[in-house]
């Protein structure tokens, strides 16, 4: 038995959504879409009322940071790694599926089995499933100054100097290849360009965004901290 199931009730491990939240696409129907959309909006919810009543005093834009940090895909496929949700996967995906495609599978799978908790047992159930997935991470947060994104703490600099707002260019993307895109970031004042790759373009425009900055604080030091 994998990790998560030792986390569900028995009435949610015999039951029909518990199947479907963990079945692919690729076997057909009926398959876990669907579970995908509920359990994204619940995750959503339990997260955001963890962060609400646990911070009392941080402003809104604090609190969605850490949100986002705690819901993101990359934090989802962690957690169902970290729950041995692979082994209990119905797909049939080929054999040589690309790891970060696997890890993207069993992320989504992740939230369709939120769903499938709720559905059997309700939103008190749910609840106690997603703070038991997450475990000490939801007690050992970053600062939400850490989570700035790059791209934001670049405007903010440039706005903080007068400076016009740096302007994002898609230069390559590779559809058969990984990283898929890349972006030119440019800034003006400092004259900066600095590049940055990723598989989606957010990420790659977050990359170059990420460079510029290093750069910046390079030729500026007196601009940063």
């Amino acid at each position: 038995m994998a990790q998560i199931e030792d986390w569900l009730p028995k009435a949610v491990l015999d039951s029909p959504e518990y199947r479907t939240a963990r079945t692919h696409r690729s076997t057909g129907s009926p398959h876990n879409e669907r579970q995908e959309f509920l359990g994204d909006a619940l995750l959503d919810l339990v997260i955001s009322e963890f962060l609400y009543r646990r911070f009392p005093d941080l402003p809104e834009g604090d609190l969605t940071r850490l949100r986002a940090h705690l819901v993101c895909r990359t934090m989802l496929a962690r957690l169902a790694e970290s729950a041995e949700l692979g082994q209990v996967l119905i797909a049939e995906a080929p054999p040589s599926t690309h790891p970060r495609a696997r890890r993207a599978m069993e992320g989504n799978a992740l939230e369709a089995v939120i769903a499938a908790v709720y559905e059997v047992g309700g939103i008190e159930e749910a609840r106690t499933f997603i703070h038991r997935l997450y475990g000490r991470i939801l007690e050992e947060l970053p600062s939400p100054e850490s989570l700035r994104s790059a791209k934001n703490s670049l405007q903010e600099l440039l706005q903080a100097r007068g400076r016009e707002r740096a302007r994002y260019t898609l230069l390559k993307e590779r559809p058969q290849e990984s990283p898929r895109f890349e972006v030119l970031c440019a800034v003006e004042d400092p004259e900066v360009r600095a590049k940055g790759t990723g598989d989606r373009i957010r990420e790659a425009e977050q990359n170059a965004a990420e460079a510029a900055l290093a750069e910046i604080r390079s030729r500026r030091p007196e601009w940063t901290p």
